[in-house]
């Protein structure tokens, strides 16, 4: 039997994910220019993505690593395989699976945040980072756009285009002002008085 509400549309909210910024500490902006990933290998969150655009990030940054967080799959193999074709595997730090409790000691060496997914809704790595005071650069996909600011509170992306994510991740790490601008957005983005 299908249920139908006489609820009016206006009565209707929608309660996005949200955190809460009292237990997040701004991190100073680090002197290493290290990239966070996280979301494994799951095809649908874009770690192929920014592997391919790792090879034009690393020519202009030479020093720049990439840590990459979450739970690998079958497709772990693959991706490995893919960085080591194109010559920047020794650039990647390929870390699994962390529990929650761990996550500040990688936020706090993160220059920026990278979420080039392919399907996302509302990431709360996005939130979180952004609790940070951290740049994110993503894809334009599902609730992301709701959450970035494009070029305010961080840099959107066309969504599986390796280089349109690595010119915006080039345009942050060749500018600090820009990066902290930016984090300082990101912040303000989910403070009670914004």
């Amino acid at each position: 039997m299908l249920f139908r509400s006489k609820i009016a549309n206006n009565k209707i909210f929608i309660v996005s994910n949200g955190v809460d910024i009292s237990k997040f500490t701004v991190r100073s902006t680090p002197k290493k220019k290290t990239i966070l990933f996280m979301g494994g290998s799951g095809e649908h969150k874009g770690l192929d993505i920014l592997i391919f655009s790792l090879v034009f990030i690393i020519k202009k940054h030479p020093n720049t690593e990439i840590i990459i967080l979450g739970e690998m799959n079958k497709r772990e193999e693959m991706l490995i395989q893919m960085v080591k074709k194109l010559g920047v595997f020794s650039k990647t730090k390929w870390k699994g699976l962390v529990f929650q409790k761990e996550m500040y000691s990688f936020y706090k060496d993160t220059y920026l945040v990278v979420l080039p997914s392919k399907l996302d809704l509302f990431p709360l790595a996005a939130l979180e980072t952004m609790a940070y005071g951290i740049p994110i650069v993503a894809a334009n996909v599902g609730g992301i756009p709701e959450i970035i600011n494009n070029k305010v509170n961080g840099l959107i992306v066309n969504c599986e285009d390796p280089y349109s994510l690595a010119k915006a991740i080039v345009n942050l790490l060749d500018n600090r002002s820009e990066e902290r601008r930016v984090g300082k957005e990101c912040r303000s983005r989910w403070s009670p008085y914004h």
